[in-house]
């Protein structure tokens, strides 16, 4: 833990902070029966508010990379020692992936090896590789990753079958997982066919990363207000390239397709261009923004933070019921419908770590990863 600021466009940690806080909200309804649509990933193919969530904090992790990597050279970091320090962050979250799966008990024939931090580990290391030679090999590096993992999920069939396939646990990829890592230790939602986070897919959103580098590029050497035109047009051309390219593999968050990387880097940038008018833009800092702002500044300790809570909430007992059930019976099933009983828990706990988040952030304590 560290008092010192890293100096950075306030409108980054709010795109990222907004998200953090979106993926609690998601993660930790009251009752995982009563959910509103739009909070629910789609079923297999297709897009939801909720599916923009992962890839929006990949992409912002890929925009800070292109900040991080041209301040550190600054100092005089270069070459190796470069490489050693982005290696060490990305091996420190994964192993922090892996930790929290396993919370509390840590049963190693069933703990899932796979997983959303570690995702974000794998591919930000792929990713480092191009962003640490510049723009331009970001841009080819993120393209070719784009396109090899296209080409392998169209052509290339899991064993046993004759021709490839696009269906749920049907993929190569999900043959692959389930080759290296074995089905005890994968998603117990997926039935131990397949794995959300599995390996494939962290070529493709690799590119999701590079296409926030290369976005995070322009907006370091423009400047938030010079930078806003850039995002706006190439959200709008990546939201209709997305509609080309889903005629050819279509829009899937486990698999992150193509289409999917377009349609949510397309989103990104909107999102981004919204949260950098807004703060650096337009100056506003105050109030409720500050909330997304101190949420952006300890994304991944609130994330860990808020999964460890939630399932503590889950298992300590009050007579026969998990303190959760206790809390949300009488905070919110005693009274409110059962849907939005459900919304009013998830709110509840966004809240409190925003409490937690004004309480670092004021303090200056940011963990650094």
């Amino acid at each position: 833990m560290t008092a010192e600021r890293t100096a950075r466009l306030d409108g980054l940690d709010l795109f990222r902070g907004l998200t953090v806080a979106f993926m609690i909200l998601v993660n930790n309804p009251g009752s995982w029966g009563a959910i509103f649509a739009p909070l629910k990933h789609a079923e297999w193919h297709g897009l939801t508010p909720t599916d923009l969530v992962f890839p929006f904090f990949v992409f912002i992790t890929g925009a800070s990379m292109a900040f991080s990597v041209e301040a550190a050279r600054a100092k005089g970091v270069e070459g190796g020692e470069l490489a050693r320090r982005h290696f060490k962050r990305c091996a420190l979250v994964f192993v922090t992936g892996v930790a929290l799966n396993g919370f509390p008990f840590y049963d190693l024939a069933t703990l899932r090896i796979p997983g959303v931090l570690q995702r974000i580990a794998l591919a930000s290391l792929l990713a480092g590789v191009f962003v640490r030679r510049g723009v331009k090999a970001s841009t080819v590096g993120g393209l070719a990753l784009l396109a090899i993992h296209t080409a392998i999920l169209l052509l290339v069939p899991a064993p046993g079958r004759e021709v490839p396939s696009l269906e749920r646990g049907g993929d190569v990829g999900a043959a692959l997982d389930l080759w290296i890592f074995g089905k005890n230790h994968l998603w117990i939602g997926g039935g131990g066919v397949y794995d959300p986070e599995g390996l494939l897919g962290t070529l493709s959103t690799a590119s999701t990363a590079l296409f926030g580098a290369v976005v995070g590029d322009i907006v370091r050497r423009l400047g938030a207000r010079a930078a806003l035109r850039t995002l706006l047009n190439t959200a709008a051309a990546a939201v209709l390239l997305s509609s080309a390219v889903e005629l050819l593999v279509p829009t899937n968050k486990a698999l992150w397709t193509a289409s999917f990387v377009l349609v949510t880097g397309g989103f990104a940038c909107l999102g981004l261009a919204l949260a950098l008018l807004v703060t650096d833009v337009l100056g506003r800092r105050g109030g409720p923004i500050s909330i997304g702002i101190a949420y952006g500044r300890n994304p991944l300790l609130l994330f860990v933070a808020s999964g460890v809570v939630a399932r503590l909430l889950g298992l300590v007992k009050i007579g026969d019921a998990s303190v959760k059930d206790v809390l949300y019976r009488t905070l919110f099933a005693s009274w409110a419908p059962p849907i939005w009983a459900s919304l009013l828990w998830a709110i509840s706990l966004v809240t409190a770590f925003a409490l937690v988040a004004l309480f670092l952030d004021r303090r200056r304590l940011h963990l650094r990863f």
